[in-house]
């Protein structure tokens, strides 16, 4: 089904809900005056509506706020201020005496300075074409040596791409039985060793376009470098010198064939390592952008054939499990008949969200079927639960 099909129909169940509710409660609530139904319905929609949208604003604020105030922040996301904040908590990105510099970027008064540092935090406005981030790289990137810097790490990212390429070619001789096992095993650790040569390079000319390595006349870089984010950094790499070592001590006590229990041992400190790696690089990586990463819009996952469940296409799904649940008992408890017509409108909207789902899931071949099995059918179960709690 299209998307434009899924979200007709999400919405048009969604309405059946809301006018089943509002039809069969609100003349419990209010039985005299059918004008104050009809207002109260509006209003709560009404805020309803501004609540959905904005609720990722109102996390975020709450959260950088509460950063704030414990002095918590480890650099990763500025701090929002209000606009009659005092001189000294605007000057974050901007000196006072650098102000008058940055009119260039200011696009003739078209926004304030807050608003511009809101929005290398928040990773641009909403047009998506005046973002201070991009206006900044193109002074940066305007600079002869810099663009000079940034085209010779580019020509290495391709040289890095045809690397990768050739020895894939060998990888498929392998196929056709003209290249050896301990060849083709080697091609393959070479490309890995690519690979993770080609994401530092690409790395690297992020920040580069960024404005590494260069400075801007009246642009002071966001401070990064907090305790809070060292003590971070320290942690993780002392997690993984300490499983390092106690893998190396494994292989030092181990004389001959090495035990199961050893072997077990050795895989799970290299998972951990894996994982402390990964959080290692994300950090520094948040860290390390001059003027803060541009952000990324969320989208619905949409898994491809041969990949795993995502949970974040499940969680969702099991919390309106929940919600509808709930409402569908609690609105049985209070009129029989207005549980029956909202239990008709849910299981119409429940049905459209497990097609939904179910066409999802199908592609995630990598799961195993049982797996996939019990994602399908636990959310119903679990809002049956919900209903009778």
């Amino acid at each position: 089904f299209s998307k434009t099909f899924e979200s007709s129909a999400q919405n048009y169940c969604a309405g059946l809900i809301l006018g089943a509710v509002a039809k069969e409660l609100f003349p419990q609530i209010e039985t005299d005056s059918k004008q104050d139904n009809v207002v109260g319905i509006t209003i709560g929609f009404v805020i309803g509506l501004i609540f959905v949208n904005y609720l990722d604003y109102f996390v975020t604020s709450v959260e950088n706020s509460l950063s704030y105030l414990t002095g918590s922040n480890d650099g990763s996301n500025l701090r929002r201020n209000s606009e009659d904040a005092t001189e000294k908590e605007v000057t974050h990105i901007l000196t006072h005496s650098q102000q008058n510099s940055y009119s260039s970027l200011d696009l003739e008064g078209k926004h304030t300075e807050y608003e511009l540092r809101s929005q290398v935090s928040d990773g641009g406005s909403e047009d998506g074409h005046d973002e201070p981030i991009i206006m900044l790289a193109s002074q940066a990137i305007a600079y002869p040596e810099h663009r000079q810097r940034l085209q010779r790490k580019m020509a290495e990212l391709i040289y890095s791409i045809s690397s990768m390429e050739q020895k894939s070619a060998y990888l498929h001789n392998y196929l056709n039985n003209s290249l050896p096992h301990k060849d083709a095993e080697k091609f393959a650790d070479e490309i890995d060793e690519e690979i993770h040569r080609f994401q530092y390079n690409l790395d690297n000319c992020r920040r580069l376009i960024q404005g590494s390595c260069t400075d801007i006349v009246g642009v002071v870089p966001r401070i990064w470098i907090t305790d809070r984010g060292i003590a971070a950094v320290k942690r993780r790499l002392h997690e993984l010198k300490q499983n390092a070592q106690s893998i190396s001590d494994s292989l030092a006590l181990s004389d001959g064939e090495p035990s199961k229990e050893t072997l077990v041992d050795i895989h799970t400190g290299m998972d951990r390592m894996d994982n402390n790696l990964n959080a290692l690089h994300l950090a520094i990586e948040g860290y390390s952008f001059k003027w803060g990463r541009r952000g990324k819009k969320k989208i619905i996952p949409v898994p491809k054939a041969g990949s795993f469940i995502p949970m974040s296409l499940i969680v969702p799904v099991f919390v309106d499990c929940i919600v509808d649940g709930f409402l569908v008992g609690s609105t049985s408890a209070v009129s029989p008949r207005a549980g029956i017509i909202l239990g008709l409108a849910n299981m119409i909207e429940m049905g459209f969200l497990g097609l939904a789902v179910s066409l999802r899931i199908r592609k995630c071949t990598g799961s195993s079927a049982t797996a996939r099995g019990l994602v399908l059918v636990l959310p119903p179960l679990v809002m049956l639960l919900a209903a009778g709690v």
